[in-house]
């Protein structure tokens, strides 16, 4: 079994909030960033209207490859802020940033 950290719960639902940043960046940050190897970022635009949900395309930065790992979620836009329907990664060192 891995160790996962604290705020983690698991496949569902997550608001990104201050003071890490409120929402998944659409530029990867790097590797080593956002307290873990590789750093989660998206590729896609966030849903623009308030209610619209879309499916994101999300990349891990490791090394001089900014998509290293690729995979999908899900995000709705709230009006003043976004959530997420994250997906649990295959090993502890892959987290989602948020910016």
């Amino acid at each position: 079994r891995q160790i996962r950290p604290g705020d983690w719960r698991g496949n569902g639902w997550y608001r990104m909030m201050r003071p890490a940043g409120t929402m998944i960046p659409s530029r990867s940050p790097g590797q080593k960033r956002c307290g873990t190897d590789l750093a989660g970022w998206t590729t896609s635009r966030h849903p623009s209207r308030r209610g619209e949900s879309s499916v994101m395309n999300i990349c891990f930065a490791w090394g001089n490859n900014s998509c290293h790992m690729r995979g999908r979620i899900t995000a709705t836009n709230c009006g003043d802020y976004y959530v997420y329907y994250l997906v649990e990664q295959p090993f502890i060192y892959y987290r989602y940033c948020a910016a």
